[in-house]
């Protein structure tokens, strides 16, 4: 094995950091390459998915959802007027909550459909 002088050392470790920053170069480009090649595939997507409406139009044709839809409109109804009434005063739950006595728990839950209110609820 032969030892290289001082100063082919240094070369070679200038050639080495040479090396090392094209390759981060090369690996900055691929990330990039990929990362918008993944928006292009976000958009493309986003471009074929259908409104809320146009799925709604489609389920609807279902005589079974249909049924099941109308039925919980009186129930939504009441959520959306709740959801409605304290945003349109520019309240958060919390101060929702403060001014009712309701807990603001169980208004996320009202407002989220996953618990009924009762009458007296309802006139808080």
């Amino acid at each position: 094995m032969k030892v290289k002088g001082k100063g082919q050392n240094i070369e070679l470790n200038k050639m080495n950091e040479s090396i090392e920053i094209k390759l981060d170069e090369a690996d900055k480009q691929t990330r990039m390459t990929e990362e918008c090649l993944s928006n292009e595939e976000i958009f493309s997507n986003v471009r074929k998915m259908k409104t809320f409406d146009e799925m709604l139009a489609k389920q609807m044709k279902d005589e079974e959802f249909k049924k099941e839809y109308e039925a919980i409109q009186p129930e939504m109804d009441v959520i959306r007027a709740i959801v409605d009434a304290r945003t349109s005063q520019n309240l958060t739950q919390k101060e929702l909550s403060e001014r009712t006595g309701i807990n603001q728990a169980d208004i996320s839950k009202l407002e989220n459909g996953t618990k009924n209110p009762s009458i007296n609820l309802l006139k808080r």
